[in-house]
């Protein structure tokens, strides 16, 4: 499966970075820019310890104007969790993204993303070299965009 991998450090504490990532899973659209509209998936999560079973986006892309994403791996203690999502399925049949966040200090972490894409066939790989890019460019702003939020909202309470 064809792999990317992002990393970026945040002004603040893991527990809050955490917070936002993982118990607020199912309201990504609070701070991410591409997400518009977010909700819980409906159930209960079928990982030990989730928040949630996972969330739908609504993201206003013309190709994925909705996702579903699922939990598939969580971990507290670890600050670990796994969601994997069915993007379309004839090409590019399911994508998969892992985060880590690690304290680096008792006000900063490191957030790692790990997403790998399944593709189907030559077309799907051909498919796969043509928005690699764009998923590069949407990772990282995703993870500006959690920084920003989460930088910004320490500046504002302190």
């Amino acid at each position: 499966m064809p792999e990317i991998s992002l990393r970026i450090t945040i002004a603040a504490p893991a527990e809050k970075v955490w917070e936002m990532v993982a118990h607020h899973f199912d309201r990504v659209d609070e701070w991410a820019t591409v997400v518009h509209a977010s909700y819980a998936l409906p159930g209960p999560p079928v990982v030990a310890e989730a928040p949630v079973a996972g969330r739908v986006c609504r993201t206003g892309l013309p190709v994925l104007r909705q996702v579903s994403e699922h939990i598939v791996a969580y971990d507290e203690i670890a600050r670990t969790l796994t969601y994997q999502a069915e993007l379309l399925p004839g090409l590019l049949p399911q994508a998969r993204n892992q985060w880590e966040v690690i304290p680096v200090g008792p006000a900063r972490s490191q957030v790692t993303t790990h997403a790998s894409v399944q593709t189907h066939g030559i077309l799907g790989a051909l498919l796969y070299v043509l928005v690699r890019p764009y998923l590069r460019h949407a990772g990282r702003r995703f993870l500006r965009d959690l920084r920003r939020h989460l930088e910004h909202a320490q500046a504002s309470a302190g």
